[in-house]
């Protein structure tokens, strides 16, 4: 894996600094938990600007451990659309290891759909945005892998 560290170096940040975005890890700000593990939101002053983040914190006692952070991170990192959540960097320190996403702090697309204020065009223009995405996770042009997305469901 020595490899695979020093390839993602620049978007290596340090648990001190997550630490104090997630206000060590309070379950206060607990978003979600998943196979991965807890997911906590917080802020993080990254490259001068202060981010809304999520901070998803590898549980091994869900079965997934160094291979899939690996795997994971080095997927993340080379996404690019406006439709899907960026990647900020990781955290592999002191036994930790944390994947840090950009944040949005106004909830998933089900809270959106739920908002009256979200209008029918609005909801066209994001079944629009969802199809962009999910076809770009699943074949893009000249990258050697893609993904399948096994959490879409209809509504």
């Amino acid at each position: 894996m020595a490899s695979t560290i020093t390839e993602f170096d620049h978007l290596k940040i340090p648990l001190e600094k997550i630490l104090e975005a997630t206000n060590n890890f309070d379950d206060k700000n607990v978003i979600g938990e998943g196979g991965f593990g807890k997911v906590y939101k917080g802020k993080l002053l990254h490259c001068g600007e202060l981010k809304n983040i999520s901070a998803r914190r590898l549980d091994r006692k869900h079965g997934q451990g160094d291979v899939e952070f690996w795997t994971e991170t080095s997927a993340l990192s080379v996404l690019r659309h406006d439709n899907i959540v960026s990647m900020i960097g990781f955290c592999d320190e002191t036994d930790e290891k944390i994947i840090i996403n950009h944040h949005d702090v106004k909830g998933s697309l089900s809270m959106y759909l739920s908002d009256p204020t979200f209008t029918w065009y609005d909801r066209l223009r994001a079944c629009g945005g969802i199809a962009k995405a999910i076809e770009y996770i699943h074949h893009v042009e000249g990258r050697a892998f893609s993904f399948i997305h096994r959490n879409i469901v209809p509504i």
